[in-house]
């Protein structure tokens, strides 16, 4: 007997919301450093919450100049310290402008 235990539902982008999500970023960072990403198998917690409202899962670089000493979830992860100005430029333009 194989038992598969349920796990995370699919996580799919609201397309109104992702488009949204991506012109405030062009217009607050320029054309240029906001891309489209191919679709991913991975897992995510933001997954639920996208079950009961429209959400845009988006990916901020944290690396400098596309290199990381050290990838994400570790424990000697390597955040390029400007990273966070932009992540919280990012949230603070959807709280107040969407």
């Amino acid at each position: 007997i194989v038992e598969i235990p349920e796990g995370y539902p699919s996580l799919s982008n609201d397309p109104a919301t992702t488009q949204k999500a991506f012109a405030l970023a062009q217009a607050t960072f320029g054309n240029e450093q906001v891309h489209t990403l191919e679709k991913r198998m991975g897992a995510e917690d933001f997954s639920f919450y996208t079950q009961h409202i429209p959400g845009c899962f988006f990916r901020l670089g944290t690396s400098h100049e596309g290199h990381h000493t050290n990838l994400v979830h570790t424990s000697n992860f390597d955040i390029y310290p400007d990273a966070i100005g932009v992540g919280v430029r990012m949230f603070y333009d959807i709280a107040t402008k969407f």
